[in-house]
């Protein structure tokens, strides 16, 4: 199969998904169409996929399932047996059923899940967890899987790949709403850049110390990582046992997994 069109399809608050897409289109050598519903989840609209187009379907873990309030998003796909690939990024903790989820998901839109894989990205939390992840080994492996995805369309070969999960994937439990959300510190410079890059609009523009409704906070740490002035931060007592948790099981650094 010769690839019409390249579509990159993500949610990516923190870019690490992203990146990892991008560096996969470089080692395709196909310029990518860009669907990045980061910034404009309610509005985004993906087009119905040809059967000669390819789509590089990325996700982030958060609990190990891809976010529920990007599930319509991803939900929405739409093809025509058109080849897709999977990317599931995690923050060196677990993929738990994400790849699963991207696969069922995919499934039921029409496209045919050819390869997979499995990213490391820093942490939403904390830098001290897979700080600067992808790293430039991660995205020369992301280049090089995505050479060996053109690879097997080139020899039409579109054989399934069998991805991690726990079949069958489980019922999603109602989301709660954030019991905590990113505080500011006096540093804040009024600069924007929070307000300009939350998923969910909850910054107020004019005070960013101010979030308007906390209860719809993802904690994707968005805002903290790209505040110019580390300004905003993550307190209390429920992120403080989350972190403790994390630290104790997440130090291990994992390596990227290629499904193909």
């Amino acid at each position: 199969m010769k690839i019409k069109n390249l579509h990159l399809v993500c949610f990516s608050p923190t870019q690490t998904t992203l990146k990892v897409l991008q560096a996969m289109a470089a080692g395709l050598e196909i310029k990518p169409v860009v669907h990045d519903a980061t910034l404009n989840l309610q509005g985004i609209v993906l087009p119905e996929f040809d059967q000669d187009d390819l789509v590089l379907v990325g996700a982030p873990v958060y609990g190990g399932r891809i976010p529920s309030q990007a599930l319509h998003f991803y939900s929405s796909l739409k093809g025509r047996q058109t080849p897709a690939v999977l990317v599931a990024l995690y923050g060196n903790c677990r993929v738990g059923d994400a790849l699963l989820e991207l696969e069922q998901l995919c499934l039921l839109g029409g496209l045919r899940p050819i390869a997979a894989a499995s990213f490391i990205g820093e942490h939403s939390y904390s830098e001290e967890i897979a700080g600067g992840r992808p790293n430039r080994e991660d995205l020369q492996l992301a280049g090089q899987f995505g050479r060996m995805v053109g690879a097997k369309l080139s020899a039409d070969n579109f054989d399934p790949v069998e991805v991690p999960g726990n079949r069958p994937l489980a019922e999603r439990k109602p989301a709660q709403p954030a019991t905590w959300a990113p505080l500011t510190t006096d540093d804040c410079i009024y600069c924007g850049i929070c307000v300009e890059n939350c998923p969910m609009e909850i910054i107020d523009p004019i005070e960013p110390k101010n979030i308007t409704e906390p209860e719809k906070c993802i904690r994707c740490g968005s805002c903290v990582k790209k505040c110019p002035v580390q300004a905003k931060y993550f307190e209390g007592e429920a992120f403080d046992r989350l972190m403790a948790y994390l630290n104790e099981s997440c130090q291990e650094e994992k390596e990227p997994i290629i499904y193909i």
